[in-house]
C-alpha cells in the first residue's frame, strides 16, 4: 500500500514537469439582480381616465365603459370609457370619451368622426385630442376651454 501511494506521488511528480501549467480559464457567472415577474399591462381607457384625474384635472368619479349602444353614430372600434367633467362653464353635464386603439386605422376612423361632426354643426363641436403612438383618442365637449383642453393634451401625450 504504501508502495502504490509512493508510486502515484512520483508519477504525479514525474507529469507535473513534463507540461508547463497553463492557467485554467475562469468562467464569471452573472446572475441578474432583478427579474421581471410580469409584462407590464397594457394602456387601457379607463388607465387614461384615471391619469387625467391624477393630473387634477376636473374628472369626475363613476366612469363608465362604452358598450356597442354607447358609441351612438360613431364607429364601434376601439377599447372606450365615457366620463364627466366637474368643472365646465355652462354646462352641467359636461364630459368625454377616451379610447385606446389597437389599429391606427381605428382611431383614425374614430377622431375623425368627432372632428366632422364639429365641422358639420357648430352644435355637435367638441375637441378631439390624440397620441398616435400609443393609439390614444379623448373626445372632450365642446364647451371646455381651450386653456382646460391643452392641459388634458399634456396629460394625453405623456402616456404610453
Amino acid at each position: 500500500m504504501v508502495l502504490c501511494t509512493m508510486l502515484i506521488a512520483v508519477v504525479a511528480v514525474a507529469l507535473a514537469g513534463c507540461k508547463p501549467a497553463t492557467p485554467v480559464p475562469t468562467v464569471e457567472v452573472v446572475t441578474p439582480t432583478a427579474m421581471p415577474t410580469a409584462v407590464p399591462a397594457a394602456l387601457t381607457a379607463q388607465a387614461v381616465v384615471d391619469e387625467l384625474k391624477n393630473a387634477g384635472l376636473p374628472v369626475a368619479d363613476g366612469t363608465g365603459a362604452m358598450a356597442q349602444n354607447d358609441y351612438g353614430a360613431a364607429p364601434f372600434v376601439c377599447e372606450g370609457v365615457h366620463f364627466l367633467l366637474t368643472d365646465v362653464a355652462g354646462s352641467s353635464d359636461a364630459g368625454g370619451r377616451a379610447f385606446v386603439c389597437k389599429d391606427k386605422a381605428d382611431a383614425d376612423k374614430l377622431a375623425a368622426y368627432y372632428a366632422d361632426l364639429g365641422k358639420a354643426s357648430a352644435l355637435a363641436f367638441s375637441h378631439v385630442l390624440r397620441n398616435e403612438d400609443a393609439g390614444i383618442v379623448v373626445q372632450l365637449n365642446g364647451d371646455v376651454p381651450k386653456v382646460d383642453v391643452e392641459l388634458f393634451q399634456a396629460v394625453v401625450d405623456g402616456l404610453e
